[in-house]
């Protein structure tokens, strides 16, 4: 049985762009950072870890009701933005989690910043490039082809209702909002800064890697390549998972981070 926990949006004003933030829970604080897929509103996983610490989780600009993409170019001028909005909420040596291109943003800021941090979770993450084991192309795919890139069993219902053949108007508008916000960030070079796998070595707080054993996305030599280049770092793999362990495995991806962030 799990408690019930309230979650809140606020917004947030940093530097001129008026910031969406879902807010909830107590305890140390967590501040986790959403995918290209826009895990903006209040989800199971958001609850979840919720029951155990502060969680601050901002929609990127451009993302669902967050304004300022006009002045992000690409990923270090986002990187940039999350260093002020740190300062703007008063966020130092917190913990971190971020999924896939959340992920990516992780590494940027930790690399430039690692005193900002005090554990980092990478899941399933992009942002750097591995010749031999190329992303799979995830724009202008269709509902079926993406659901089966992103999931394990992209029949199950979590699947069809996350990734829907026709969403409705709404979501659809916010499904497309992102996609061209994460376009205008991650089109050239294709999810990658092709700078950042030699930066990974300044990344000396504790990290933990959990990835999705059958990711289509972003296969797991990804992460087999973040644990080699983070020293301080550990993978954990999911079975039966894909790119999206937040919904696909959501209580065994709260406890592996509920567990790092609390050990000692």
């Amino acid at each position: 049985m799990t408690n019930q926990v309230d979650l809140s949006v606020e917004f947030v004003d940093v530097r001129g762009k008026n910031i969406q933030v879902l807010k909830g829970g107590e305890g140390e604080t967590l501040l986790y950072l959403h995918s290209a897929g826009g895990e903006t509103f209040p989800l199971p996983f958001h609850d979840a870890l919720a029951e155990h610490f502060s969680l601050i989780a901002p929609a990127h600009p451009g993302f669902d009701q967050s304004s300022g993409i006009e002045k992000i170019n690409d990923i270090e001028d986002l990187t940039f933005y999350y260093l002020e909005f740190l300062d703007k909420m008063n966020l130092d040596k917190v913990n971190i989690v971020g999924t896939s291109l959340g992920g990516w943003l992780s590494m940027e800021l930790a690399v430039r910043w690692p005193e900002r941090f005090k554990k980092i979770v990478l899941v399933d993450a992009v942002g750097i490039w591995l010749t031999e084991h190329p992303m799979a192309e995830m724009f202008g795919l269709e509902p079926a082809e993406l659901r089966e890139l992103c999931f394990y069993d992209p029949q199950s219902d979590i699947a069809q209702a996350l990734i829907q053949d026709e969403p409705p108007e709404e979501l659809l508008f916010l499904i497309l909002k992102g996609l061209e916000t994460t376009a205008r960030l991650a089109w050239n070079p294709y999810l990658h800064n092709p700078k950042l796998h030699d930066r990974l070595h300044r990344i000396n707080v504790p990290t933990l890697i959990i990835w999705g054993e059958h990711d289509k996305l972003v296969p797991l030599a990804y992460g087999q390549a973040l644990n080699k280049a983070i020293a301080n770092s550990k993978l954990e793999i999911l079975k039966e998972c894909g790119h999206m362990p937040i919904f696909e495995k959501m209580p065994e991806f709260v406890d592996l981070v509920v567990n790092f962030i609390k050990s000692k």
